[in-house]
C-alpha cells in the first residue's frame, strides 16, 4: 500500500475513535438529586421550584442560586452561572443538566416546562365528538 493510502486509514480510524470518546463522555441520564451526589455524573433532574424566597442572582459573579425540589422529594441548592431564566416562576416543571459539586448542584443547562404552552390548543374528547356531531 502508498503511504497516503496507509496515512489516511489512520486518521480516519483516529477520528472515529475521538468521536466515539466525546459521545461516551457527554451522555447524561435522568435521575434525582441523591443519586446525583453519590455519582458525580452529568444528569439530568426533573424538579419544581421551591423558597422562591432564597433564590439569589449575583450579578459580579454571573451565578443565579436556588433551591429545586427533585420528584423524590429531595431538595437541593442549584447554582446556574447565568442570570435567571425569564418565565422561570410560571414553569410548572424545571429540567436541569449538570453534575454536583460539593454541597450544591451546578446546572449547566435549564430547560422549563410550561404546560399552559399547550392546554389552550388540546381538545378534550367531548369537544371532538361535539365537532364531528355537527360536520355530519
Amino acid at each position: 500500500m502508498k503511504t497516503r493510502t496507509i496515512f489516511g486509514i489512520v486518521l480516519v480510524a483516529v477520528f472515529t475513535g475521538v468521536l466515539i470518546v466525546t459521545q461516551i463522555s457527554s451522555e447524561s441520564y435522568y435521575t434525582d438529586f441523591a443519586t446525583a451526589r453519590k455519582t458525580g455524573d452529568k444528569v439530568h433532574i426533573v424538579a419544581k421550584w421551591v423558597n422562591r424566597e432564597n433564590s439569589f442572582y449575583d450579578p459580579n459573579k454571573d451565578v443565579f442560586t436556588f433551591y429545586l425540589q427533585d420528584t423524590l422529594q429531595n431538595i437541593s441548592l442549584v447554582s446556574y452561572h447565568d442570570p435567571k431564566p425569564p418565565s422561570l416562576e410560571s414553569a410548572d416543571r424545571i429540567v436541569i443538566e449538570g453534575r454536583q459539586s460539593g454541597d450544591h448542584f451546578v446546572a449547566e443547562h435549564i430547560y422549563l416546562k410550561c404546560p399552559s404552552k399547550y392546554e389552550d390548543n388540546q381538545l378534550k374528547a367531548k369537544d371532538t365528538a361535539a365537532v364531528k356531531a355537527q360536520v355530519n
